[in-house]
């Protein structure tokens, strides 16, 4: 009761009782404090296994640096060779978990389904003394899950546990069976608390595969899906995964944005033109639609009530913002009148479904050079923080698309960084600018003398640039640009030839060479590093 007011009240009257009890009574309490402080600090931090709470709402940096390995060892109860594509986690509460399950089995791509059900323990009992009065309750779900996957011809395993770090336990699984999405319930925002916090948001920002966060309201036929798509790392994810499930289920998608009232026959037109190369990728019927308000939650909501399912992205979350306020994410999920199925992608595969766009496009597979604006390569450039970096490249690009202020290349740039960070692992970052007036998708490569704070998902500091420019109606363009990036770093070694190379000069020869290898015939840089290492 009263938490966590009790709590911080028992924190502030010991500290205050202390200074009354007199200097002996801080002494004392500053000699016990202090050395077991730098024991922690020392000696305990590296052998505990578990987070406090305050540690679980925090960034949990414990399961950021923890390698899948550790996360095989923690996970070793799973069936060796055991496997699945996708993984439903349940936490209880959920309207329907066959519903849950039964989502996770149309975004899977084998015909079986792995299942948990997650009970969180406190701390305090072992995890072998946790009561059993539910399991009742769990055996009749397990028989009720294994009947599912008996009509659509798919096995379900079905594994109920207790934890008490259901952040690390899922992570563990996902690990221990390479799976390719994670699927849970939405279940809303605590609502009492100080922490206004997603109770998984740390799950959809981390896990290290994609993951679907879903809003049952009931509908058990789907037959018109609204797909809303955001220019950004997650809308070629949303098109493949909506394009599916209308396949699937005999569906008609209709693309839709948002657009005030007061916008301008341009922007609206770029608007359009977008919606256009997101419905060219797909094989299911699509149509496209504009909705106008003066708030886009309202609009949304309001058009939600004439679909089945709404497909969006799932932009991340600031800690702060997470806590205390609430997103139009959020609140679009929360008051919809058909059921909601939100996608998110990790950083480090974000461009893994750009190969798809790939596969679907009829048009002839482009190098880098395509793209490439020569007078925007630069070589170890000296800014050393992330504001002064994008201003080099928005002044970069300023000086090739005129029509376009440097200032409104670098806002373009911090939009689309706040959608996500756009670093994505191994000293590499690939920031983007959608602008309207762009002529074409443009690229500029930059390398930096000392790599660049980035709050990236490995931790590790960034020094390669692949920066991309390009307006809203070639978004097909800018994913196949990003496919060809992607497999520039996978298969070969640009990354480490631009580090070495220290003229613009050598920047484009590598680039070059790297493009080459790929096209050809012949193994990569990578293959040879890999038979190497064998």
């Amino acid at each position: 009761p009263l938490y966590p007011w009790a709590q911080v009240f028992g924190i502030v009257s010991g500290l205050a009782l202390l200074v009354l009890l007199g200097a002996a009574a801080v002494m004392a309490a500053v000699g016990v404090g202090v050395p077991g402080l730098l024991l922690y600090l020392v000696y305990g931090r590296r052998q505990a296994r578990r987070s406090g709470q305050v540690g679980k709402i925090g960034r949990r940096l414990d399961l950021l640096m923890q390698s899948e390995q550790e996360n095989l060892q923690e996970a070793e109860w799973i069936a060796e060779g055991a496997s699945g594509s996708t993984l439903v986690a349940l936490f209880g509460g959920e309207r329907s978990p066959e519903t849950v399950a039964l989502m996770g089995l149309g975004l899977s791509s084998e015909p079986k389904q792995q299942v948990i059900h997650i009970t969180e323990i406190p701390d305090e009992p072992l995890v072998s003394e946790v009561s059993r009065e539910e399991s009742r309750a769990l055996s009749s779900l397990r028989r009720r899950l294994e009947a599912m996957g008996q009509v659509e011809g798919a096995a379900v395993d079905f594994h109920p546990l207790a934890s008490r770090d259901p952040a690390r336990t899922v992570q563990a699984v996902t690990d221990r069976l390479e799976s390719d999405w994670l699927v849970m319930c939405w279940q809303g925002r605590p609502s009492r608390g100080v922490w206004v916090r997603n109770p998984h948001a740390w799950m959809l920002n981390h896990i290290r595969c994609n993951v679907a966060m879903f809003k049952d309201t009931g509908v058990r036929y789907i037959r018109r899906v609204l797909v809303l798509a955001e220019p950004g790392p997650h809308d070629a994810l949303v098109v493949d995964t909506a394009d599916r499930l209308a396949g699937q289920h005999g569906a008609e998608l209709t693309f839709a944005r948002y657009v005030p009232d007061d916008t301008s026959p341009a922007l609206l037109k770029s608007q359009i033109d977008y919606l256009e190369e997101l419905r060219s990728l797909c094989r299911a019927p699509t149509g496209s639609s504009i909705l106008r308000g003066k708030k886009k939650v309202d609009a949304l909501v309001e058009a939600s009530a004439s679909y089945d399912l709404l497909v969006m992205g799932a932009p991340p979350e600031g800690t702060l913002r997470s806590m205390f306020l609430t997103s139009d994410a959020d609140r679009i999920i929360q008051t919809a009148a058909c059921s909601v199925l939100r996608l998110k992608t990790p950083r480090v595969r974000t461009h893994e479904r750009f190969d798809a766009a790939r596969s679907k496009s009829e048009r002839p597979s482009p190098t880098l050079e395509d793209f490439l604006e020569p007078s925007c390569v630069e070589a170890r450039i000296a800014p050393a923080k992330k504001e002064p970096l994008f201003g080099v490249f928005a002044e970069s690009f300023s000086k090739v698309v005129q029509a376009v202020s440097a200032e409104q290349i670098e806002k373009a740039l911090w939009e689309r960084e706040r959608t996500q960070n756009t670093s994505v692992g191994q000293g590499l970052a690939l920031p983007h600018a959608t602008i309207p007036e762009a002529p074409r998708s443009l690229l500029a490569v930059f390398t930096t003398r000392s790599p660049v704070p980035y709050q990236a998902i490995d931790g590790q500091p960034v020094d390669v640039f692949f920066v991309t420019l390009g307006p809203p109606a070639e978004r097909q363009q800018h994913l196949i640009l990003l496919s060809t990036v992607a497999n520039l770093v996978s298969k070969t070694l640009i990354l480490e030839r631009l580090r070495t190379a220290a003229s613009n000069e050598q920047m484009l020869e590598a680039i070059r060479d790297c493009s080459a290898q790929l096209g050809g015939g012949h193994r990569t840089d990578g293959e040879k590093r890999k038979e190497h290492r064998n």
